[in-house]
Formats: structure tokens, C-alpha cells, sequence
């Protein structure tokens, strides 16, 4: 269990495969790395109704390019946790192409224990 002060979520590329835990009601952001010449996107694929995604967005301030120079920036989503307290949520999403059969490169998961709200 990852321990993250509450209303202080965001999680990253490192926490794939984590569990963390989120109170019901809290909004978090994952924020994972793309390079937005490529075609890729993330999705989120698993966690609706019990996670509603609120907004998407592309943040430009990733990583320094790399030797090829592409730019890298992060796919920010910022999200509710709408489940009930006990609950586990899994949460996953796909890096894939729209509309581009088996084009699937990478894949991020996370568990989220519901905790009864902090208020």
C-alpha cells in the first residue's frame, strides 16, 4: 500500500501495479508519459462507474527529449473516486492507437481501496 496523504493523490508511471488508497468522493490525477507525435494515447479501459474521469489533458513539461530528440510530455487525468467505502477499484488504462487494431503498447493498472470520505 502506497501511503499518500489524503487529497494529495497523483499518481505516475512508477506506481503501475500499486495499490493505493483514496477516499470516496477525492479527486486524484495519473499523470503518464506520451509523446504526442506518435499516435499513441491513453485510455482508460477499467474503473467507470465506481472512477468517473473528470478531465483529460496533454502537459508538454515531460521529461528532456531524448537523444532522437522527440518530445515527450504527460497525459494528465484528473479523476473521482465515486465507489463505495470497503471497495476495490481497479483501475487500468491502454497506451494505443484510435482505430488501430492490436496496436496496444503499453498497459497501467492500479488497485484503489475506498476509504470512507475525510470530511
Amino acid at each position: 500500500m502506497v501511503p499518500i496523504p489524503p487529497g494529495q493523490l497523483t499518481l505516475l508511471d512508477a506506481q503501475n501495479g500499486a495499490t493505493v488508497t483514496a477516499a470516496v468522493g477525492e479527486v486524484f490525477n495519473v499523470r503518464l508519459m506520451t509523446r504526442p507525435d506518435t499516435g499513441y494515447g491513453w485510455r482508460v479501459t477499467s474503473g467507470p462507474p465506481a472512477i468517473s474521469t473528470l478531465s483529460q489533458r496533454y502537459d508538454p513539461h515531460g521529461p528532456p527529449p531524448r537523444p532522437l530528440g522527440r518530445p515527450m510530455g504527460q497525459e494528465v487525468f484528473r479523476l473521482r473516486v465515486a465507489g463505495r467505502p470497503g471497495q476495490t477499484i481497479k483501475l487500468a488504462m491502454v497506451y494505443s492507437r484510435p482505430n488501430v487494431h492490436l496496436a496496444l503498447a503499453k498497459v497501467y493498472q492500479v488497485q484503489i481501496k475506498v476509504i470512507p470520505s475525510h470530511s
